[in-house]
């Protein structure tokens, strides 16, 4: 299991939270205790009732892992994908990914990339949010700071030196800005879910009445395309499109 520290990481611009820091860290440790003594499904009850408010890469870690214990294939690849969305980078959720897989019905083929989007995913991975907001306030305080200096010096040389280094400067802090609000609308948006009933017929139109398209099982991954009522529209690996349910599938 993971360090407490993780616990800390709080999504910036997030108004309040109906649980408190301290709680969250009790019970924290309280789900590590109840994994450690093997009781899995209480341990990812407590795990889950933290993730309302607070959210990182070891606590979705360590419930995806407890969710997986205790036989809950559709959580455990929840929290897999949560905690793949804080942190694409991390070797050890590859191994479990393919664990977890195994377990899952469906075999959809997946649609090729040119492998842009896992870089892009990598560069804009939540857990770097902050990195990218440092580098753009330092950026900036270093680059206007030059172009200061460089208003008030007299040397030819080293004038355009300062001109050119804070030009620079503050342009990589507006490219890191740019990254930074890519993070952080990672971390709000909702694009993809986890489907979480055992087996679900999924329709080619928002209607119990229509007629369907496939069959999807437990812990299979989707994209969101549209939400209508009560249903939603989803797409699959293949680029197959169809209407399910809400509460048969879970955001990641």
């Amino acid at each position: 299991m993971r360090s407490i520290l993780a616990i800390l990481f709080l999504l910036l611009q997030i108004p309040s939270f109906s649980m408190d820091k301290i709680e969250a860290e009790r019970l924290f440790f309280e789900a590590n205790a109840a994994f450690e003594a093997e009781a899995y499904s209480d341990a990812y009850a407590t795990y889950d009732s933290i993730a309302i408010d607070y959210r990182s890469f070891e606590l979705c870690f360590n419930a995806r892992n407890a969710a997986f214990k205790a036989g809950m294939l559709g959580e455990s690849i929840l929290y897999y994908e949560r905690a793949r969305k804080i942190n694409p980078t991390a070797d050890d959720l590859l191994v479990n990914l393919a664990i977890a897989n195994e377990k899952v019905a469906d075999r959809i083929p997946e649609l090729k990339g040119l492998g842009v989007e896992n870089i892009w995913s990598a560069i804009t991975a939540t857990d770097r949010l902050g990195m990218w907001t440092w580098i753009a306030i330092l950026g900036n305080v270093i680059g206007f700071g030059l172009l200061m200096i460089w208003l008030f010096s007299r040397s030819g040389g080293l004038k355009r030196a300062l001109f050119w280094i804070g030009a620079i400067m503050i342009f990589l802090a507006m490219a890191s800005y740019v990254i930074s609000r890519v993070s952080y609308s990672r971390i709000q948006a909702n694009t993809e879910a986890v489907i979480m009933s055992p087996k679900i017929d999924v329709k080619n139109g928002p209607s119990e009445n229509g007629s369907n398209a496939f069959v999807l099982h437990e812990g299979t991954k989707v994209k969101i395309q549209t939400v209508e009522g009560a249903w939603t529209e989803i797409r699959i690996a293949n680029g197959q499109v169809g209407w399910v349910k809400n509460n048969a599938i879970e955001g990641i």
